[in-house]
């Protein structure tokens, strides 16, 4: 589904993974996709949560889904 990288991180390799954050209408359309790398899932999380999580995101990995972020009514 992914390729794995390794970028360089100081004196060493680190390895850097690749997700998916797809953001979906109400009404379940895909309006926005977004590729990203991190090394880890709570560095994926915080990338997407620093965009702000509008709608219904899920953030997928090569392992599956990670996480859902949804904004609830009141």
């Amino acid at each position: 589904m992914f390729d794995s990288v390794f970028e360089p991180s100081s004196d060493h390799l680190s390895p850097a993974r690749s997700y998916r954050a797809i953001t979906r209408h109400t009404d379940g359309r895909i309006i926005h996709v977004r590729d990203i790398r991190a090394s880890s899932d709570a560095e994926a999380i915080r990338i997407v949560t620093a965009r702000g999580a509008d709608i219904r995101t899920d953030l997928w990995s090569e392992d599956g889904l990670v996480q859902r972020f949804e904004v609830r009514s009141f």
